[in-house]
């Protein structure tokens, strides 16, 4: 099988239908084989499903034989063709002015759609995500891959919400993530974009949107509720309200209506200064500040306050024009 150096960590944008899944073997440049089904591919990589496990794996083209190139430059004629069965697919969330920045400059960073398995009592997730399960909740399994979908739900023992981090293949700025979610009414939903490597803030946050049944809240943690000032006031009980006026200095709050238990589509654009939401193709707030320019976010997460379940997500780096 391939070996670990040659896969990278994301899957890709063009989604096959399971009808059109070609069993075959694979051979890296240096000989290591895989026997795996084509899932998708774009021009640099390519991610297959192993017919011994059905785990998915991506890795790149330039480091496979010459032949599965060739095989590969052949699919993807397929894939323009008008008549042909390999069809890509977007998500019907993202509005037609993000997808236009993601066809233009958008590279794929990752894409899962947690069609896999997992086993009982543990936490193997793949595709590079991490739970925080063995440090906050005992080791309690809170993350489960089921039926296709990542279902979190807080164990009883867990002292800290749920956190889910998928560390990207490389940093990004300028970004736009798609997730489809849902949660229980009177819960809420994170998403998050990290940089454990920036030691000035607390655990490497540097903003997020959480999403409750009636609002949105964008947050600037770098500067705000997790930046090194707040750091700093983080045990003193007399620097409390300090510290809670510079977390909403750096907060916005919008109205939405976001039903519980009902699948929504999140979308965030990080352009500069600014990130904006948007919900099922809607815009739901737009807010600019500072810490959203961040250069080097390396991570996207996910944070449930107690309950929820991910069908789909995907995150794209948009490359300067």
């Amino acid at each position: 099988m391939m070996t670990r150096s040659t896969l990278l960590t994301s899957t890709l944008i063009a989604a096959i239908t399971p009808t059109s899944l070609h069993a075959r073997t694979w051979t890296s440049a240096e000989g290591v084989t895989i026997e795996a089904n084509y899932i998708s591919s774009t021009d640099t990589s390519v991610t297959v499903q192993r017919t011994s496990d059905l785990r998915r794996f991506t890795f790149e083209i330039s480091k496979l034989s010459a032949k599965d190139q060739a095989w590969l430059t052949e699919q993807r004629s397929k894939t323009d063709s008008p008549d042909s069965s390999y069809s890509t697919q977007s998500p019907s969330g993202i509005p037609s002015k993000i997808q236009a920045i993601i066809d233009e400059r958008g590279k794929l960073l990752l894409e899962d759609d947690f069609n896999r398995e997992d086993p009982d009592g543990e936490e193997d997730l793949g595709e590079n995500w991490i739970s925080n399960s063995k440090s906050r909740a005992q080791g309690d399994k809170q993350c489960d891959l089921v039926d296709g979908t990542m279902q979190f739900t807080l164990s009883p023992k867990a002292n800290h919400a749920i956190s889910l981090v998928h560390n990207t293949s490389e940093p990004y700025q300028e970004a736009v993530s798609w997730t489809r979610v849902k949660f229980p009414s009177g819960q809420s939903f994170k998403i998050a974009f990290n940089d454990k490597q920036y030691k000035p803030v607390h655990a490497g946050h540097i903003n997020g949107v959480t999403v409750r049944n009636r609002s949105v809240n964008i947050d600037d943690e770098k500067n705000g509720r997790f930046s090194a000032e707040a750091k700093a006031m983080r045990n003193d009980d007399s620097k409390k309200k300090e510290r809670a006026e510079l977390t909403a200095k750096f907060s916005k709050q919008f109205p939405v209506n976001v039903k519980g238990d009902k699948w929504f589509e999140l979308v965030t654009h990080h352009q500069g200064e600014t990130l904006t939401v948007y919900i099922d193709g809607k815009e739901v707030g737009s807010y600019t500040s500072s810490g959203f320019a961040h250069e080097t976010k390396r991570q996207l997460a996910f944070a449930p306050s107690k309950d929820a379940t991910v069908d789909h997500t995907m995150l794209w780096k948009i490359e300067p024009k």
